[in-house]
């Protein structure tokens, strides 16, 4: 059970933007409230500051369809595939797989071309004009 107003003063500390703890530290303790009793207090916290957040919610990776995707060809194309004997092998494996997914690969999402040619294409369209 968490102490009263435990959470209300998690708020309460969010709520004021420099604030810290006092440098004399607690005068009681008390039990760590539950991670979903903060998380609840946070999630309050945000909708009455009227902050938008972009986090998905637990268990719910379907909201983020980007980051599923990559994750999935990660698994299926690399992880699944190799048999790591050492975290130095699984480093080099994986560092290689980056290079060709990011430097080889063509992405149909970026007009078919790899993350570092339309990375450099768009650096050239950004570039400011000279009078």
């Amino acid at each position: 059970m968490n102490p009263p107003g435990t959470c209300r003063r998690t708020a309460q500390v969010l709520k004021a933007p420099g604030s810290h703890a006092p440098a004399t530290g607690p005068t009681r303790t008390t039990p760590t409230p539950p991670a979903n009793t903060r998380r609840q207090a946070i999630l309050e916290w945000i909708a009455h500051a009227g902050i938008a957040t972009v986090l998905n919610d637990p268990g719910k990776p379907w909201q983020n369809g980007t980051d599923e995707s990559f994750n999935g060809k990660f698994r299926d194309e690399c992880l699944s595939i190799e048999w790591f004997r050492s975290r130095r092998e699984a480093a080099v494996l994986i560092e290689a797989w980056r290079n060709l997914y990011n430097e080889v690969r063509p992405h149909s999402s970026l007009q078919y071309l790899t993350p570092a040619e339309f990375k450099q294409e768009l650096r050239l369209e950004l570039q400011p004009a000279v009078f």
